[in-house]
């Protein structure tokens, strides 16, 4: 559908308040921190993104530790975990045990790179996930 504009600037001013009507729509609700929390762990559970494969009990380990929003807290509370990782892969390399180091640096990797994701979640005040 074509639509004439009789002037530039009422044309732009009704384009601005279609698209601000569609943007609108696609934000998700702000959620609390029980929702977020249980969101989160639902989706480990399901092997979801944005947790696909960190391990369910491990996700309810972290989220157990988080009491608040606060970004620092939640970056604390996964890197702990994955810090975990990190020592079983140091100790199976100084072993000889390089499959297992891989596979202990790779789980290190994917719970370290969940934390930004749920800072960006948390910079836009828990609004989706």
């Amino acid at each position: 559908m074509i639509v004439q504009c009789w002037t530039g600037w009422a044309c732009t001013a009704g384009l601005l308040v279609l698209l601000q009507g569609t943007a609108s729509a696609q934000i998700a609700p702000s959620r609390t921190i029980d929702e977020l929390k249980a969101e989160t762990q639902a989706r480990a559970d399901r092997n979801a993104y944005p947790l696909t494969g960190l391990k369910p009990t491990e996700v309810r380990e972290a989220l157990s530790n988080i009491r608040t929003l606060d970004r620092d807290e939640w970056a604390a509370a996964w890197s702990v975990i994955a810090e975990r990782y990190v020592e079983q892969a140091k100790a199976a390399e100084a072993a000889g045990q390089h499959k297992e180091a891989s596979e202990n640096y790779l789980n290190a990797w994917r719970v370290f790179s969940f934390a930004p994701l749920a800072d960006d979640q948390l910079a836009g005040q828990a609004e989706g996930l």
